[in-house]
């Protein structure tokens, strides 16, 4: 059983303090590996595509005039406050922009109902829905520092609070690491590399690799949270919401918090896994996890479907995944074991697998695909099958923009 810690505000309260860490797997070798961990699904009648976002002077433009406004916005606010002299008048100023502040969250969140129903409608592309999500992402964090000013200057005036955790619920899911690599690509600062989208009617999964080499992976479920949560739980509530949905992970975990007071009934859990962190937001109404963040280096993430092909001069082995999951390959000299770098080519997409004869990559949505690699007798070729959820579709688009290599 994981070590366990419950943090409130101002409380910090220890339970158990054994743990049980699992062993990670050795890179490089066809050794099993510790199976993938659950996961927060989206259930049936998915959409689903890779897309690669490059720099967009049109989304640009969209988050600078999101991001100006908001700012004109706070500063207006300041100057109103200083213009009057009652504390009364002042409450009333403070109450009406915390208002239209959580106004402006709510339609931002309507926003992004609107435009995953246009893609799985196929009425816009998967580019154009992740290109929106950066805008949203950009917006969202104006958003929270409108929030935090509101809430800093209530607390000079007297008679008035603002519950900023609470506003700021309204605001889980904008912000994750993938969403947030996204607008980083789109601006140009940073970011690149593919991102696999899966969206159904009720929600939305992200993933992929940042630069760091980890994998990333955010999914989201509005049916799942409760815009005025009211609900309250206590810890073996809290315990056993996580057990159910991760029952997998909850046992492998080094350590497990949980944190109350994020707002009126959401609660958070941070899992410590052998193959990274695993933070899930629930809502205490639904009694479900609502919003999951991954974050999962990928020496410990190769699963134990493994797919080997050898000849006398090369073994191929292919960790498989769920489609958008993490999909491991190794190129491996028989006789010694060592690795080689080797060119490869999955789905149709060339790569290589480097100096240490690894690559990683997200794995195709095809039922089933082909990894080829370089040797020096032929090519080595693997049949790949990936552990496909229920619901996922069998058939889809393929990659947008332009193609690895």
């Amino acid at each position: 059983m994981p070590a366990v810690r419950v943090v409130y505000p101002a409380l910090l309260v220890a339970f158990l303090v054994v743990a049980v860490p699992a062993a990670a797997a050795p890179v490089g070798t066809t050794a099993a590996a510790p199976s993938s961990p659950n996961m927060l699904e989206l259930g049936q009648d998915r959409t689903s595509d890779f897309v690669r976002p490059s720099t967009d002077v049109g989304a640009t433009l969209a988050i600078g005039h999101r991001e100006g406004t908001e700012r004109l916005r706070r500063e207006a606010l300041i100057r109103r406050l200083a213009q009057v002299e009652s504390a009364e008048e002042r409450q009333r100023l403070l109450f009406l922009a915390a208002t239209e502040t959580k106004q402006r969250a709510d339609t931002l969140r309507g926003e992004e109902r609107a435009i995953r129903r246009a893609y799985l409608n196929r009425s816009i592309p998967a580019n154009v829905f992740i290109k929106t999500l950066g805008v949203h992402a950009a917006e969202a964090a104006q958003l929270r520092l409108t929030m935090q000013q509101i809430g800093d200057l209530a607390n000079e005036v007297e008679g008035i609070t603002v519950r900023r955790r609470i506003l700021q619920t309204r605001l889980i899911g904008f912000n994750g690491p993938v969403r947030t690599r996204i607008l980083h690509t789109i601006e140009g600062s940073n970011g690149g590399g593919r991102i696999h989208v899966i969206a159904t009617a009720n929600g939305t999964a992200l993933s992929t690799f940042d630069q760091r080499g980890r994998y990333l992976r955010e999914t989201y479920r509005s049916d799942r949270w409760t815009r005025d949560s009211v609900g309250e739980t206590d810890l073996p509530g809290i315990v056993a919401v996580i057990q159910d949905v991760y029952p997998d992970s909850y046992n492998r975990s080094a350590s497990t918090s949980f944190t109350g007071g994020l707002g009126r009934g959401i609660y958070r859990a941070s899992l410590q896994l052998p193959s990274g962190t695993l933070t899930a937001h629930l809502d205490a109404d639904t009694e479900e996890v609502f919003y999951e963040v991954r974050k999962s280096p990928p020496a410990s993430l190769a699963s134990d479907a493994v797919v080997i092909e050898e000849t006398e001069t090369l073994r191929l082995v292919v960790n498989r995944s769920e489609p958008g999951g993490p999909l491991r390959i190794a190129t491996i000299e028989p006789e010694t074991g060592a690795p080689i770098n080797r060119p490869v080519v999955v789905a149709g997409k060339a790569y290589r697998t480097g100096p240490d004869g690894v690559l990683w990559t997200l794995t195709p949505n095809d039922p089933r695909f082909s990894v080829r690699a370089a040797a020096n007798d032929g090519p080595v070729t693997v049949t790949v099958r990936p552990i496909m959820p229920e619901g996922f579709p069998t058939s889809g688009p393929g990659e947008e923009g332009p193609q690895p290599t």
